[in-house]
């Protein structure tokens, strides 16, 4: 890139800043690696630069596979480069499909679930993760019925733990889970329910909904 060119670069890339916020995780890689050269940033990625240019300056959305490329050609997670126009939310856990026992991740475990084809984000959400399954399970504290309903109980301890199904009866003291196999289960040392807003597909939603590493 020439001289006029790179201060052209700089400007644009400084001004476009003012104006919102998407692409903000890319800009700000792009400017800590210090890399200025739309051309090589295209032969690293495969990537066309009008395409790149159009992300720079916040014309156009990174996609999940905008990501990738951008990801292997500067060797980072690809979940670096989601910020708040892409709504994503941490696995805080995952889920055995057969018994519905929730264990809470390892701490090596840093993985999230971003959705390309959302506009925003759900206050205070959470993602349990069947593994199995490739279903993300997304909940958080809502006035939704848990009688009845797909619902994550979690235990007093171990932090994080419990067991997803569908609850059938809830006393003072306790509380009746149908999961996954058909048995029911009384979980006695519970410290909240949680109905279950939402399933989704790794599978069947490929490049909308994505579990990375970050």
């Amino acid at each position: 890139m020439d001289k006029n060119s790179e201060n052209w670069f700089n400007n644009s890339l400084i001004g476009s800043m003012k104006d919102n916020k998407l692409n903000q995780a890319f800009i700000n890689i792009l400017n800590k690696l210090e890399i200025t050269s739309i051309k090589d940033l295209s032969e690293s990625s495969g990537l066309d630069q009008a395409t790149i240019s159009r992300h720079i300056h916040r014309k156009q959305p990174l996609s999940h596979e905008h990501m990738v490329a951008y990801s292997k050609a500067l060797d980072l997670n690809v979940g670096k480069f989601a910020d708040d126009e892409i709504p994503t939310y941490i696995i805080v856990g995952s889920v055995n499909h057969e018994d519905g026992i929730v264990t809470a991740r390892g701490e090596e475990e840093a993985q999230k679930i971003m959705f390309h084809n959302e506009y925003g984000k759900i206050k205070g959400a959470k993602i349990l993760l069947d593994y199995e399954t490739s279903e993300a399970l997304r909940y958080n504290t809502s006035n939704k019925s848990k009688i009845g309903n797909y619902c994550f109980v979690k235990y007093n301890k171990p932090y994080l733990h419990g067991v997803v199904g569908i609850v059938k009866k809830i006393t003072p003291n306790s509380c009746e889970v149908l999961i996954f196999n058909g048995k029911k289960v009384i979980v006695k040392d519970y410290v909240e329910i949680y109905p279950i807003s939402s399933k989704h597909s790794i599978k069947h939603n490929s490049g909308t909904v994505v579990k990375v590493e970050f």
